[in-house]
């Protein structure tokens, strides 16, 4: 993106800087702190889990009428005017508590709770996968709150990564929990269906705004896959926006970002998230000591999220906190494969002495 000040039309060094602050800070946060510490998954698990449960009950409180409190903060006119506004779907309240937008609250809470259950199927005391079991369906329960599918989706992904990442009991584990996961669907379908308006399948009486939030989206992307539209070093002017219909927002942050700076820093941080599975693959057979492989899967479903909303509020924040958090999950992997390689085998282990002849 630094190399695109010099092509891009429409960037501008300030917003470099802005834009530097928000990513890299965050990354070499994570990346730093977690490279000192013992066990870097529960470290993260903790703060996120700490956070849903303060935040779980004011979501509850918001969605039952209650004002949020966090829009009595006003430090920001500009920003406050644009966020600090309670919005709906299907004529039920979405939760957003201090995240300014049901979206990106709900990426944070499908981040939770893929931590809290990879915490708890790894974990080999019966009390301690109880609290986590706890905190991943708070999480979860939470995010239904938002009534968004951007977190489902996410949670989908980030289970099928454990899936292919785990083995033996933990598997097992996570199976049972699936299987569960089906039957409380199901139950929700005759209780509470209008929670499940934003899963794929699940149809609403009044869902012609959420019909036309998909088909924005699939317009836009439509439009950036043009040929001629997008550049590798962006446009003079928005080429994506106008031409769409629907809405005046671009929402997929991968397409603001190619119509704005260009294909190349593009597809640069597409490598980023390639980079996450990468770490993943690194780091099967490791789930037993530490669930060390969900820091990579919760940074990948997370740049997944942003395909379907622009990098607004504290989403960019979070996102590259997890993207260096996946960096000490690798770092992690690498020393473990590094020790196991140094380890003699059997057969190059000294041989067992024979027993003492004492004739």
């Amino acid at each position: 993106m630094f190399v695109s000040l010099s092509f891009s039309p429409r960037t501008e060094l300030t917003t470099y800087v802005h834009e530097a602050i928000l990513w890299i800070g965050p990354y070499f946060a994570a990346r730093c702190l977690l490279a000192d510490v013992e066990s870097p998954t529960r470290v993260v698990a903790i703060s996120f889990g700490i956070v849903t449960a303060i935040l779980a009950p004011i979501a509850i409180a918001e969605t039952l009428g209650s004002s949020n409190p966090f829009f009595n903060l006003n430090y920001n006119s500009a920003e406050f005017t644009i966020w600090a506004s309670q919005l709906a779907r299907f004529g039920s309240v979405r939760a957003v508590t201090a995240w300014g937008h049901p979206i990106v609250f709900s990426i944070f809470l499908s981040a939770s709770a893929l931590l809290s259950f990879a915490m708890a199927i790894s974990s080999s005391e019966a009390k301690e996968r109880v609290v986590w079991y706890g905190l991943a369906i708070l999480a979860t329960g939470t995010m239904a709150l938002t009534l968004s599918r951007t977190g489902w989706v996410m949670i989908a992904i980030g289970v099928v990564l454990l899936a292919l990442t785990t083995r033996g009991v933990i598997r097992g584990r996570l199976f049972t929990l699936i299987g569960v996961a089906v039957i409380v669907i199901l139950l929700m379908s005759i209780v509470l269906p209008n929670q499940l308006s934003v899963l794929p399948g699940f149809g609403h009486a009044n869902e012609s705004h959420y019909q036309t939030s998909a088909l924005y989206r699939e317009a836009l992307l439509h439009r950036a896959l043009e040929p001629g539209v997008l550049h590798l070093w962006g446009n003079t002017h928005n080429l994506v926006t106008p031409h769409v219909g629907y809405d005046k927002a671009t929402d997929n942050a991968y397409i603001i970002l190619a119509d704005t700076w260009g294909l190349i820093p593009t597809f640069a941080l597409f490598t980023v998230g390639a980079s996450m599975l990468v770490v993943l693959v690194r780091s099967y057979g490791q789930f037993d000591r530490e669930p060390i492989a969900i820091l990579p899967i919760v940074a990948f479903t997370s740049l997944v999220g942003i395909f379907f909303v622009a990098l607004i509020t504290q989403l960019p924040v979070l996102i590259w906190m997890l993207v260096g958090a996946g960096g000490a999950a690798a770092e992690r992997a690498a020393a473990a494969r590094t020790a196991a390689a140094r380890r003699p085998r059997r057969s190059e282990a000294q041989p067992r002495l024979s027993a003492p002849d004492l004739r």
